[in-house]
């Protein structure tokens, strides 16, 4: 997804709104990493052994996990970044 949406900007006319940052699309292309659901339905579909099918969801599990805490994190401090920038304005000088 960030790929893509680089691509696009760098390619195109396009450009992000002004409120969005290239680390709020790294945060939200990290998220869709996840695929976990995905991954276990083809795994449901390919292995009719017990333990292959074991095997694949457990293969399935760790990068799911892995990149939904990463993207978490991202997108965790980009909130805090937000909010701090939206207490600024909104605070009279």
């Amino acid at each position: 997804m960030f790929g893509t949406s680089w691509l696009t900007v760098r390619l195109t006319g396009a450009h992000l709104n002004p409120l969005l940052a290239w680390p709020d699309i790294a945060g939200i292309g990290v998220l869709t990493g996840t695929g976990f659901t995905v991954c276990l339905i083809f795994a449901d579909l390919s292995y009719d052994n017990t333990a292959h099918l074991t095997q694949a969801k457990s293969a399935a599990l760790l990068p799911s996990a892995s990149a939904s805490l990463v993207a978490a994190l991202i997108l965790s401090r980009r909130n805090t970044l937000h909010r701090r920038l939206r207490q600024q304005t909104a605070q009279p000088r």
